[in-house]
């Protein structure tokens, strides 16, 4: 009887032993599944960065395909800038004159020619101002 117990005793002994192993096995999967899920994390996180970055890069280089034929248009748009401010100066100004020019009292007069002429300038600047306006249409496709 006694020895039936000594090897009871050594069978959970070895039982103990053979569960102590198992959980520090299962243990030591875990923190290394835990590694593991935490490096693919960061590796997804990566990788959604570079593809933005990509995405980003595909959009600057489409950009740069829009823009590069119409450069030559936009850089020398500086040197035409001060003709058309010039033009667009010297409208309003003409503009304004007409305008001040009319009579605004009651009983007043107005010499017919010169009304007229003052009109006929301000056509021939908007006529002008359009065929500028017509010009960089083209540019603008």
């Amino acid at each position: 009887m006694r020895m039936m117990h000594c090897r009871l005793l050594q069978w959970r002994f070895m039982n103990a032993k053979a569960d102590a192993a198992c959980r520090s096995k299962a243990a030591n999967a875990e923190v290394q599944l835990m590694g593991t899920w935490a490096r693919v994390s960061e590796l997804r996180g990566k990788v959604a960065r570079k593809q933005a970055q990509l995405e980003k890069g595909k959009l600057k280089f489409r950009l740069n395909e829009i823009l590069s034929p119409q450069m030559s248009d936009l850089e020398s748009w500086g040197q035409l800038e001060s003709k058309h401010a010039f033009a667009l100066e010297s409208t309003v100004e003409c503009a304004k004159s007409a305008i001040c020019r009319l009579p605004l009292t009651n009983g007043a007069k107005a010499s017919l020619p010169a009304m007229a002429s003052i009109l006929e300038q301000m056509f021939e600047l908007t006529m002008t101002a359009r065929i500028s306006v017509r010009s960089f249409s083209p540019m603008v496709n």
